[in-house]
């Protein structure tokens, strides 16, 4: 499954991601994703700074910048792991960190992480597997986007052996046609994902061997 900050986690277990250890980073992170907001908001950086001082704001950028894709990514794996357990919440949580981003990870780890990690519970959620594969009409969807990616390249190759013919039969529709095309192919490949995203979060489910 594809999501920020997942070529991290995947290589990370999830009884990990419910350690002192992971909440200590998630809360360095979305410190120093704090900081340099505010940093570049309010521009409060000393016109000549010290060596000393250069230094110091190179760590802060360079752990902001890891740290939206370590705290972004965990917050995601997090949820899919069922968290919050209410499924609207859960669908409330999923426009917030869709829409806030890296600052919407820092508000679900300060209202949902760190109230729930610490939950016994949580190590019974599982994703369910079969439930993230896709349904009939997101196959159809994947189909026609990876013949989206692929009619780029086919349409080159009519220019390239046939660049009369092609300019005639399309006019002036190749000066914006293919960029429209493929900002509707970014676009449905963004939407596709997120589907996909939304379904493995929305699967997660209580083992049975853990339910009451």
């Amino acid at each position: 499954m594809l999501y920020p900050g997942s070529f991290i986690w995947r290589r990370i277990s999830d009884s990990w991601l419910l350690s002192t250890a992971a909440e200590l980073l998630f809360a360095f992170s979305s410190l120093a994703i704090i900081a340099c907001t505010w940093l570049c908001a309010t521009g409060k950086v000393p016109p000549n700074p010290t060596t000393l001082a250069n230094v110091a704001y190179g760590i802060l950028g360079a752990s902001g910048a890891l740290g939206v894709f370590f705290l972004w990514g965990g917050m995601w794996r997090y949820w899919m792991l069922g968290r919050p357990a209410n499924r609207i919440l859960r669908r409330l949580c999923f426009l917030l960190l869709v829409a806030g981003v890296w600052y919407g990870a820092v508000l679900y780890y300060s209202v949902v992480y760190l109230p729930t990690r610490g939950n016994q519970d949580t190590l019974g959620f599982e994703r369910r597997e079969g439930e993230t594969v896709p349904g009939p009409l997101l196959r159809k969807f994947r189909a026609l986007l990876i013949a989206g990616w692929i009619a780029p390249f086919l349409f080159s190759a009519l220019l390239i052996a046939f660049p009369k013919f092609a300019s005639q039969l399309l006019g002036s529709a190749l000066t914006y046609a293919p960029q429209l095309f493929m900002l509707v192919v970014f676009l449905g490949s963004a939407v596709y994902l997120l589907m996909r995203l939304y379904g493995a979060g929305m699967g997660s489910a209580k083992r049975p061997d853990k339910e009451k």
